[in-house]
């Protein structure tokens, strides 16, 4: 059994053997802790100089402060002759002055002066102190190493940069810079002065100035996130804050206590009262929310979101289209394709954007989600698409079970319809629910069974119901909703459809249920007629459902990238289509170009340029003839070489081409 009963902290001899490796010896490191030591001296300015002697170069440094009495406190770790004021407000270490330790140096004050080797430092050696004609203030000298004069100024401009004591160089006074000069704006707490500052810094990036000494410490930043709001970052100049504690010796860091936090948690306040005097902010919700609970006052985000492009295949080309920021008003929807392939998305966006709906389509930007603007406004996430083929409707999945594989097919009509949801007033509805979710609704999508496609064809862009738990979806523009049971309704005659449909409006109406509205660029006799009966039945209740329906005029039936196989694709086409070859052609591109990045493969430009010239042939055979597809090919290939501007001015040159070679023909004149 042990006899100790106590332990006591003390210092091995043996550790001061180790002084030489308390610092890493660098020229910043000594100055940095020698100018320490002459601010807290007293020193008004500081004169730093280069001198040889015996060939060996010096860098010299003298300060004009009280001067040291006992030359024995150098060479005593842990200890200093600092009055009380500075050992409070600054708690030194006592040991920055073995950062010559390795080097060892010459030092005079006052009356006295010693020359210290790395044996004086570890204590191996007594040092010899000498008497000299009185001299104000300190000047410690250390020798340089032959590739250390290459770049002194350099070096010695930064680490002064931020010090605030003047400093001369050699005979030229130094560039200094206030450590808080590009702020936004200012604050102080505690002895220490924030300021807000544009833009991102890495986590290399000076954050906090010590007399000088700059840290790369972990402080606040705040991310805003519209792309033309700027970061906001967070600096800290110390002037006279005793709670702040540095890492020692090297003060390369700070001590990660309780103050910190509190530092840290001030830091946060600052930048938030910085937006809270800027006319706009475009803060993440959680961040709004975080200033709320530390007592700072935002209003919400400013009401602005990019407008909606669709996404291409070819991710290089949709850096080519400028993002362009919109003020939200009452015609907003966003367009939230997240689960959707750039086929769908463009295919969509065609139809979408000519039918002349009135919605201003943006981006989805889920940063901004939570805050009441943003979670008002309706959202597409998904849509379905209806063909009709002499007079009768097919789902996307019936229509490619009765077809089967085509190249072309050409149709009555092609009809997109989607259900706009509002985040805060019901769970978006899915055109792909599993069986576990038809209790809360039913989707009769392309999906679904034959039983179900009936209704949805019949119904398909005609009419959206609105009970109170339940969901029958009749299309992506027809949903009911009904309290405990489903409402079944007719889908074979239209007479029956309009009476059912005015029906369940009047109980709408009777148990002052929520209304919904349908928005159709195409909207038939019948569709009429039903929101006729809609809008009569639901004067009284808000708009929180609503449905777009609208026509386009092509549609490919593929999924995936078909990495250059256009002729592959399904293509169906209204008898009344008016997209023209080069629409097509671009069309193809922004769907189905993906440039392979294989070391083999020619370069972005070239696969591009082969894929456009395929798909431009491609779309004038099916579009107008296979004539004027070579023809226009022809004439493609001829521009891309630049042939014309081989032939001089007032020449003709006619040029027959067969399988078998080329007649060419030129006429001067």
């Amino acid at each position: 059994m042990t006899q100790i009963k106590t332990i006591h902290a003390r210092t091995s001899d043996r550790a001061i053997n180790k002084v030489t490796r308390l610092f890493n010896a660098s020229i910043s490191t000594i100055l940095q802790e020698l100018l320490q030591n002459s601010r807290r001296s007293g020193a008004t300015q500081i004169s730093l100089s280069t001198q040889v002697e015996n060939n060996q170069q010096w860098l010299c440094i003298s300060d004009d402060g009280s001067g040291i009495a006992n030359p024995q406190i150098l060479l005593t770790l842990g200890d200093s002759n600092w009055e009380s004021p500075t050992i409070t407000n600054e708690d030194p270490a006592g040991m920055g002055f073995f950062s010559l330790a390795q080097r060892g140096g010459r030092i005079c004050s006052g009356d006295w002066l010693v020359e210290l080797t790395s044996q004086h430092f570890t204590g191996e050696e007594s040092a010899p102190v000498r008497e000299v004609p009185y001299l104000e203030g300190t000047t410690i000298s250390f020798p340089l190493k032959a590739d250390e004069t290459k770049g002194l100024k350099s070096l010695i401009d930064e680490v002064v940069a931020y010090y605030p004591l003047p400093v001369v160089f050699n005979d030229e006074t130094l560039i200094q810079r206030d450590f808080l000069a590009d702020c936004l704006y200012r604050e102080s707490w505690r002895g220490l002065d924030f300021g807000v500052c544009r833009g991102y810094m890495s986590p290399y990036s000076p954050r906090l100035n010590f007399f000088g000494i700059t840290l790369a410490e972990n402080l606040p930043s705040v991310s805003q996130v519209i792309s033309n709001a700027p970061d906001l970052s967070l600096r800290v100049d110390v002037k006279d804050c005793p709670e702040l504690k540095l890492v020692l010796p090297a003060r390369k860091e700070l001590v990660q206590d309780d103050f910190l936090q509190e530092v840290r948690q001030q830091g946060l306040r600052v930048l938030y009262r910085y937006l809270a005097t800027c006319s706009e902010h475009r803060l993440p919700y959680r961040r709004w929310q975080e200033a709320q609970e530390l007592g700072i006052e935002l209003p919400e985000a400013t009401a602005q979101l990019y407008l909606f492009y669709p996404a291409c295949s070819d991710e290089y080309h949709e850096d080519d289209f400028c993002k362009e920021l919109v003020d939200l008003g009452d015609d907003a929807l966003i367009v939230d394709f997240d689960d959707l392939g750039a086929n769908d998305e463009q295919l969509f966006w065609r139809g979408f954007s000519q039918g002349n709906l009135g919605y201003t389509a943006v981006k989805s930007e889920p940063y901004f989600k939570g805050y009441s603007w943003y979670d008002n406004l309706p959202v597409v996430s998904d849509y379905r698409v209806m063909f009709t083929v002499d007079g009768e409707r097919f789902t996307r999945s019936q229509f490619e079970e009765n077809f089967g594989y085509f190249q072309i097919k050409k149709v009555d009509e092609i009809a997109i319809s989607a259900s706009l949801k509002t985040r805060d007033s019901f769970a978006e509805i899915s055109s792909d629910s599993s069986d576990e979710e038809s209790d809360n609704f039913t989707d009769l999508s392309s999906n679904n069974s034959d039983e179900n496609s009936d209704n949805y064809a019949d119904f398909f862009s005609n009419s959206s119901l609105n009970y109170s738990d339940n969901f029958t979806e009749t299309s992506s523009s027809t949903s009911v909703e009904q309290s405990d049971n489903f409402t079944e309704i007719p889908s074979n005659n239209s007479d029956e459809i309009s009476d059912g449909i005015t029906e369940s409006f009047a109980q709408i109406s009777e148990n002052n249920s929520d209304g919904i509205t349908e928005i159709s660029s195409h909207t038939s006799d019948e569709q009429s007629e039903l929101l006729d009966n809609a809008t009569e039945s639901s004067d009284e209740h808000s708009d929180d459902i609503t449905a777009i329906s609208f026509t386009t005029d092509i549609f490919f039936l593929v999924d995936d990238c078909l990495w250059g196989d256009m002729e592959e694709v399904p293509i169906c086409l209204t008898k009344d289509a008016t997209i023209t070859p080069d629409e097509l052609m671009w069309l193809w591109r922004d769907c189905f170009f993906c440039p392979s990045d294989e070391y083999d493969t020619d370069s972005y430009e070239t696969q591009r340029d082969n894929f456009e010239l395929r798909a431009s042939k491609y779309a004038l055979e099916l579009l107008i003839s296979k004539k004027e597809a070579v023809a226009e090919q022809i004439r493609l290939v001829l521009e891309q070489e630049g042939v014309r501007w081989l032939i001089p001015n007032n020449w003709r040159v006619d040029v027959t081409i067969s399988r078998h070679g080329y007649d060419v023909e030129v006429t001067e004149s």
